[in-house]
């Protein structure tokens, strides 16, 4: 016998005299976590395309308690990611930072008038959203991985004030890197606004290791903005070890103090 498409997801907010927002933030946050899972693969989901949707199915009130279906995968990932994060701070597996936002936002529930205590799980199966669970949620979102590395792309921002920063848009990612440069090279950096370079130095990962920042040591203009120009000596600060024998991360606080 095949085993059901959907499964039962409950959510509880338990206390007295709840405020009606607090369960309506409740369903929204639990429905921007599911579907934010990656379950590729699934036998469970609808054809590519097809968008599913949440089935209440089932509602009481004095305290909260609803039951939500959902397609069977998802709720497996959900329940597993749940069991980690009650565990220690870390992405769980088909989890991503929007799930882990999401998980944050619902156990900013709790804080509403009357609510106690939330509750989310598959069905008979619900872990607590405390303290501890949102900690680590928390903890991920703030975590970044450093090392050496270096970005092309091309740099369509800069800013000369105290802060010192630029971005680029990454050529493999279309996604937007900050930089940050130390004043030696201001001049550099200004010289290749709006062309394609390439920049060294400390990047800045998140915990879905997408590069974010960049703690530049060196630019080189790989083409000028109209056209395919030869590229000039890089610049940068450089020597045989610039990090001075530091840890890349230590290097970063170095300069930040």
């Amino acid at each position: 016998m095949r085993a059901p498409r959907e499964d039962k997801i409950t959510l509880d907010l338990e206390g007295e005299d709840l405020d009606p927002r607090a369960v309506a933030d409740a369903i929204i946050a639990v429905e921007n976590l599911l579907k934010s899972l990656d379950v590729t693969g699934s036998l469970y989901e609808p054809p590519e395309g097809v968008e599913y949707d949440l089935t209440l199915s089932e509602l009481s009130i004095g305290s909260a308690h609803l039951t939500l279906m959902a397609p069977r995968d998802r709720a497996e990932v959900l329940q597993m990611g749940l069991s980690n994060l009650s565990i220690r701070p870390e992405v769980p597996r088909g989890w991503n930072l929007k799930s882990v936002q999401a998980l944050i936002d619902l156990g900013k529930v709790s804080r509403k008038r009357g609510v106690n205590e939330v509750r989310l799980g598959r069905h008979k199966a619900n872990a607590r959203i405390d303290a501890e669970i949102q900690a680590n949620a928390e903890q991920v979102l703030s975590t970044r991985i450093m090392a050496l590395g270096s970005v092309k792309g091309t740099l369509y921002r800069y800013i000369n004030d105290r802060r010192r920063s630029a971005a680029l848009r990454d050529y493999r990612t279309g996604d937007s890197v900050e930089i940050s440069f130390p004043p030696a090279l201001t001049s550099g950096v200004r010289r290749a606004l709006d062309s394609e370079v390439e920049v060294w130095g400390i990047v800045e990962r998140d915990p879905d290791n997408k590069l974010v920042k960049i703690y530049a040591e060196g630019i080189e203009v790989i083409h000028g903005p109209d056209e395919e120009v030869e590229s000039a000596d890089p610049v940068g600060l450089l020597g045989g070890d610039w990090t001075n024998g530091l840890d890349p991360v230590d290097w970063v606080r170095a300069q930040r103090d």
